[in-house]
């Protein structure tokens, strides 16, 4: 069986940094799927063909959870000042120093899992660019009209050539 893990990360009281949970969301809904109960990251729930998590920031323990996926795809929030609202690109996973600060990139961590565990796979980012990242849960106006375009990019990357319209 082919899987996919969506990684959805970002701080949930800090604005529009929780876009990535957000977007995972709405993904489970769009697959009816339950939603990730606050306070769980969704790691229990694991087995589908395409599954969801949500955490704070990426660490290396997600390494091994990677070992049961051939595709990862992780959603985030930006700020690049040149880059498009919606920015999804490949990632690759190569040594950087950011494997040696306190949370890594995605490319630092399918690093981690090609160096300890021979472990290969396709993945992606799904960037949705924020405007706020103030104290508080609510996603700004721009960033939230942005949910169903990113939730159609993870299905379009997850699984490609499948028919996913916009349900709900």
């Amino acid at each position: 069986m082919y899987r996919t893990l969506v990684v959805g990360y970002g701080l949930q009281d800090r604005g529009d940094d929780a876009v990535g949970h957000h977007v995972v969301q709405r993904l489970r809904q769009r697959l009816e799927q339950p939603p990730i109960a606050e306070g769980n990251s969704g790691l229990e729930e694991l087995g589908m063909p395409l599954d969801s998590i949500v955490v704070t920031q990426i660490i290396p323990e997600l390494a091994t959870v990677l070992l049961d996926y051939e595709r990862a795809i992780f959603v985030d929030a930006h700020t690049k000042g040149d880059a498009p609202d919606l920015w999804c690109f490949p990632v690759f996973g190569t040594a950087s120093r950011s494997m040696q600060a306190h949370h890594l990139t995605p490319a630092a961590l399918l690093s981690l899992a090609r160096l300890l565990y021979n472990k290969d796979l396709t993945a992606f980012v799904v960037s949705v660019r924020g405007h706020e990242f103030g104290f508080g849960q609510e996603l700004s106006q721009p960033t939230s009209a942005m949910i169903e375009a990113a939730v159609d990019a993870v299905l379009d990357l997850a699984l490609p050539g499948a028919d996913h319209a916009s349900t709900g």
